[in-house]
């Protein structure tokens, strides 16, 4: 018996240890793992072994405007014992405990907003494209990761859109028919009554529980803390080949003179890179910031393309933001844009859309926002007295033989959004003047594929985040500078067709002065010519023409400007495998702007030492690197050989 127990004890002993063993094992694992994917770490990301001294050591060697924003929040980390420099490193990114950006007061602002969105969700929307509408009872619009899906109202139905006799319209900016009348826009899309008492509730849930939000007064526990700092900047939004576009319009923006910060949004944990984020972008005055860092682990619902734009503005450092898309490239310096009047007095600026503003009625009264009988503009035209293009008094709607919802354009009546739609490519705007807006607008775009969308642009083109900036800031009734110059094409001919591939946006300094002189010209034409002046809407267009106006920035987003794409559909080779300009016909801006880019294309993708710059997207693309390169420098030499030389003296 006694040979029976030693064996059991010693059986139980060695179990034991084993146990024992497997857990150190288990601990250690656990801790390489944590080190592997640490991104913030230099020497973690160079698959080094190292400790926070090493790191600390390392940093502290750096000058303190050369840091990432990740390698501050690890000094600071460090600095307040928050972690021990003499341990191994911990996870950084992706970190729920992180204490620096929970307590940044950025964080507590979304985690006040984000609660009351998530309890206004509608529980009706229209179907996404190419979504079968039997399928509601598991939406797509949630995270894989939601963690209770019990306190989360899924759609309970998804609506197939269904037009009246109006169906969609694209209505160009120059065109004054059809009128787009209350009526006319209400047979267009329609709005199902219980989608739209929805719809109302939400809004007013919203707007009420953000009342006592404001810019100044957001809490950390450490007393009052301005959000943003009193500063300009720019701001991009990166991820995938979206990275490579943003790098390219910085370049440019450089190229410019353009002196002003910039952050570029990561969006996801995947679409960190490295080489750009740490190596890159500082040399250029950049930075990535991780947005996902900033939103909690338990999100109710998704964020993608259009929607992280909204949620860019709230996140970054800047009081003073311009944000430009990815694939928007500025030839004009941007940095005067802050400190004019313009922007000073306004707060904020838009770009028009090559269309007329086609929003649905009943958003007015889901946003309870009044809509009167007086016509107060003319199309774009907001700035000649309504007198002179109204018979006699019917913008008050005395003349009985006005019906004001048929024969007036909705837009043009005091209330509504104005005209032109709005492109978003570029934004300028001081979130502290327009705070609530930034708001609503952020309220707008997450709800805004399945609902808030279509109804802005009811099937249109352009359906996106792009009137959700003007129509959140016009509820709060704070002044926007809509620019007059209608936006402009850039592009090539092909067989007798013109094939445009990006948009001319203008310089708003400019457009205000030219806004300026049409005033003085109109009040002039009416002084001398008096009861018989008649207005023409030619005379307004005409101040804002290609001699009155400067370009600022081009928008290449049809096809945009990645090597790989262009390459691989063949976009810059006619039928006959003949290279043309894309751009053929840019206007005089001092520079070639076709060879510019593929400089700089040339400078990432085939540097002198023949090692590319280490994006994934580049990699994920399988693509030849020798091949690619010959392709560029086929390129470069066609472009050199019909460069396009102006005379700047």
């Amino acid at each position: 018996m006694r040979q029976i127990s030693f064996i059991k004890r010693k059986i139980s002993l060695k179990f034991l240890l084993f146990i024992i063993l497997i857990s150190i094992l288990s601990y250690f694992t656990l801790i390489l793992n944590i080190q592997y994917n640490n991104k913030d770490n230099i020497n973690i990301l160079n698959n080094e072994k190292g400790t926070q001294r090493d790191v600390l050591k390392n940093l502290n060697s750096k000058d303190e405007s050369s840091r990432s924003f990740h390698e501050k929040m690890l000094l600071e980390q460090i600095d307040n014992n928050i972690i021990d420099p003499s341990k191994n490193i911990q996870n950084v990114v992706d970190d729920d405990d992180n204490i620096i950006i929970n307590n940044n007061p950025i964080t507590s602002l979304l985690s006040k907003i984000i609660p009351i969105i998530e309890s206004c969700e509608p529980s009706i929307g229209y179907e996404l494209q190419n979504e079968d509408s039997s399928i509601n009872d598991n939406d797509d619009n949630t995270n894989s990761n939601v963690k209770d899906k019990k306190k989360l109202r899924l759609f309970r139905k998804k609506l197939n859109r269904i037009y009246g006799k109006n169906g969609k319209n694209d209505i160009g900016i120059h065109d004054l028919t059809p009128i787009l009348s209350k009526n006319f826009l209400n047979d267009c899309l329609y709005l199902p009554d219980d989608m739209f008492q929805e719809l109302k509730i939400s809004h007013e849930y919203f707007v009420k529980h953000i009342e006592n939000i404001e810019y100044n007064d957001i809490d950390n526990n450490n007393g009052i803390n301005p959000l943003y700092d009193n500063t300009n900047g720019i701001v991009f939004i990166g991820g995938g080949k979206f990275s490579w576009l943003t790098l390219l319009s910085i370049e440019n923006l450089r190229s410019t003179g353009s002196i002003l910060p910039i952050e570029v949004m990561i969006p996801t944990i995947d679409d960190y890179e490295y080489e750009l984020c740490e190596n890159i972008l500082p040399d250029l005055n950049a930075k990535c910031i991780l947005l996902y860092e900033f939103l909690p682990k338990n999100l109710n619902f998704k964020l993608n393309g259009y929607q992280y734009k909204s949620l860019a503005l709230l996140i970054s450092s800047f009081q003073n933001v311009l944000l430009l898309d990815s694939d928007n490239i500025p030839i004009l310096n941007p940095d005067i844009l802050f400190n004019d009047k313009l922007f000073i007095d306004n707060g904020m600026i838009v770009w028009p859309d090559f269309w007329r503003r086609v929003t649905h009625p009943l958003y007015y009264k889901i946003a309870n926002r009044e809509i009167s009988n007086k016509r107060i503009r003319y199309a774009i035209d907001k700035k000649t007295p309504n007198d002179y293009y109204t018979n006699n008094d019917d913008s008050d709607n005395d003349n009985d033989n006005i019906d004001i919802d048929n024969d007036i354009p909705l837009h043009d009546r005091e209330g509504s959004i104005p005209d032109a739609s709005t492109e978003s490519g570029q934004l300028i705007i001081n979130k502290k003047t327009h705070f609530k807006a930034l708001l609503l607008s952020f309220y707008y775009n997450v709800y805004g594929p399945r609902h808030y969308y279509p109804l802005f642009t009811q099937g249109g083109a352009g359906e996106g985040d792009k009137e959700t900036f003007i129509a959140a800031t016009l509820y709060y009734n704070l002044k926007v500078y809509q620019v007059n110059r209608p936006v402009g094409v850039i592009g090539h001919w092909v067989n007798g067709e013109y094939n445009g591939v990006g948009m001319i946006q203008f310089n708003p300094i400019i457009d205000k002065l030219n806004e300026d002189n049409y005033i003085k010209f109109l009040n002039e034409k009416i002084l001398n010519e008096g009861t018989n002046y008649n207005y023409n809407f030619m005379d307004y267009l005409n101040y804002f023409s290609n001699s009155f106006a400067e370009p600022m920035f081009f928008h290449c987003n049809f096809p945009k400007i990645d090597p790989i794409s262009l390459f691989n559909e063949n976009k810059l080779v006619d039928e006959n495998n003949n290279q043309w300009r894309l751009f053929e016909d840019q206007p005089n801006i001092g520079f070639d702007f076709e060879l510019r880019q593929w400089n700089l294309i040339n400078k990432y993708f085939c540097p002198i030492d023949d090692k590319p710059f280490n994006l994934n997207y580049l990699k994920n693309s399988n693509i030849n690197h020798k091949q690619l390169c010959n392709n560029i420098k086929e390129r470069l030499d066609y472009l050199l050989s019909t460069e396009i030389k102006y005379d700047n003296n």
